[in-house]
């Protein structure tokens, strides 16, 4: 019985080891900032496949699907699988650990489609450009080889809402995050009164108008000091905004039946996003919705004008 013999045939079914922290002394500062980043978390994901576009973009920009049984018909249903999408307060190892089965089979592979609404919501539209069955676009390579579960994507159910319902999921993880920041960890999110508050020192990673005041909205894509400086309201919509506007109710002196009532800080007209650990998870969540509602009508704006003005100047050379 050799150990160095066990060892070599064994080496192959080692555990892998778990990801190194960004408290890991072992880390370089230069690597510690980097894990702290939300930003090169993001673009640091694997690159996949949008399956209608064919856009070749890391994961994070990406909406996931996968194909999951009704739990009481049994029948097959597209539904969004994206880890962003998922409530981090709860413990998923069941879905972590087992695979999604329709009827016995297990389903391999996921599709992928560009994190745009307008893209999601394409799917029944006839004139999206993807011809009469654009579902066929979301069977994966693998799934392809096989008959059967060829035959359950094909009769895989897409929701007509699918666009809106995977809006209202992201608000709804917003929202609760932006709420339990606001009760456990209010110098987190401290409320401001005037514009020109919001220049503050380092340490913080966005900055939120909360259309509480006469102030204009800022643009869609705007930057206070090279922050982000999102528009909370067309984000998560009146009613969410509703939710964190509300007075938080806090426990008097101990032994006192005395109820505290706090003042959110979502009722002043800016918010200024701290950078802790403890909101990197929300600002990549941002950063995802303000990408998937986005219209680019500055953008498309500046290119129909670009567009008249080489084709304007394309006429005046015939001319001569």
């Amino acid at each position: 019985m050799d150990p160095a013999f066990h060892e070599a045939r064994n080496k192959n079914f080692k555990p892998k080891a778990a990801p190194p922290t960004a408290n890991d002394p072992r880390l370089s500062r230069f690597q510690r900032k980097l894990y702290k980043n939300p930003y090169a978390q993001a673009l640091a994901t694997p690159v996949r496949v949008c399956t209608l576009s064919k856009t070749a973009v890391p994961k994070f920009f990406l909406q996931t699907f996968r194909i999951i049984a009704h739990p009481d018909t049994g029948e097959p249903f597209y539904v969004p699988a994206s880890r962003i999408l998922q409530d981090t307060r709860k413990a998923l190892k069941e879905n972590e650990s087992s695979e999604p089965t329709v009827q016995g089979n297990r389903l391999r592979g996921s599709s992928y489609m560009l994190a745009r609404k307008s893209l999601v919501g394409s799917m029944y539209d006839l004139n999206s450009g993807y011809g009469k069955h654009p579902f066929t676009y979301l069977i994966p390579h693998r799934a392809r080889q096989n008959q059967e579960l060829c035959a359950i994507y094909y009769k895989a159910i897409y929701r007509k809402d699918m666009a809106d319902f995977i809006m209202m999921i992201m608000r709804r993880r917003i929202t609760e995050h932006l709420r339990y920041l606001m009760i456990e960890r209010p110098f987190y999110v401290p409320g401001l009164d005037n514009l020109k508050d919001l220049r503050q020192p380092a340490r913080t990673a966005a900055f939120f108008w909360t259309g509480c005041d006469d102030s204009p909205p800022p643009p869609e894509f705007s930057e206070i000091n090279g922050k982000p400086f999102y528009n909370l309201r067309a984000l998560l919509g009146d009613e969410n905004m509703a939710e964190l506007q509300k007075e938080i109710l806090g426990a008097g002196a101990a032994g006192s039946i005395l109820v505290l009532k706090t003042i959110s800080p979502f009722s002043k007209p800016f918010i200024a996003l701290k950078h802790q650990p403890g909101t990197i998870n929300l600002q990549l969540r941002l950063w995802w919705l303000q990408g998937y509602i986005a219209e680019h009508k500055e953008y498309l704006a500046a290119d129909v004008s670009a567009g008249r003005q080489q084709q304007e100047k394309g006429f005046r050379v015939r001319k001569e």
